[in-house]
């Protein structure tokens, strides 16, 4: 997995639409702990941070406009103050797969605005931090991808190797 990347491998999916061939740039992605003055009035100066006070953002999504009526980014992301799952994988050298880093949590979609650029309409959508009510569901915006997009078939009888359950019974 050591390397490093180019843009064309980033993949980004939003309340499960693919937005990917879409999408131009998004973020920063951030996962910062504030400094916090912990020094006691007769100590030695003291920094710190508290563990679970983390600003965890997704920045700014920014895709090309299309008013697909079913799929399109236009039919997604015109609806503001919606909280979206969002989720980021990042593929080394090639396409996200299987242990590639992933950045995903539940974030409030804040605006939505069109801009004409060389005869082209993109679309840029800013998140605010990670929406608080569903914070417990995420406890880490960064993670490893268990499986890539893409087609499955037939049933698969081996475990698994998330909850070790097998792969045919809700695995």
């Amino acid at each position: 997995m050591a390397g490093r990347t180019v843009p064309k491998h980033v993949r980004v999916y939003a309340d499960g639409y693919d937005f990917s061939g879409y999408s131009r740039t998004i973020g920063p992605l951030e996962w910062v702990y504030e400094e916090a003055d912990l020094t006691a009035q007769m100590g030695d100066a003291a920094k710190g941070f508290f563990p679970n006070l983390a600003s965890v953002k997704l920045g700014t999504l920014n895709t090309v406009l299309d008013n697909t009526p079913t799929s399109g980014p236009h039919i997604v992301l015109k609806i503001v103050e919606a909280s979206r799952i969002v989720m980021v994988p990042i593929g080394i050298q090639a396409a996200p797969a299987s242990g590639d880093p992933v950045f995903m949590g539940q974030f409030v979609q804040l605006g939505y605005t069109g801009e004409i650029v060389d005869k082209s309409v993109y679309a840029n959508a800013p998140f605010g931090e990670w929406d608080v009510a569903n914070e417990i569901a995420f406890d880490k915006p960064w993670g490893k991808l268990v499986h890539p997009k893409g087609a499955e078939t037939g049933a698969n009888t081996g475990t698994s190797d998330v909850d070790n359950g097998g792969a045919s019974a809700a695995g």
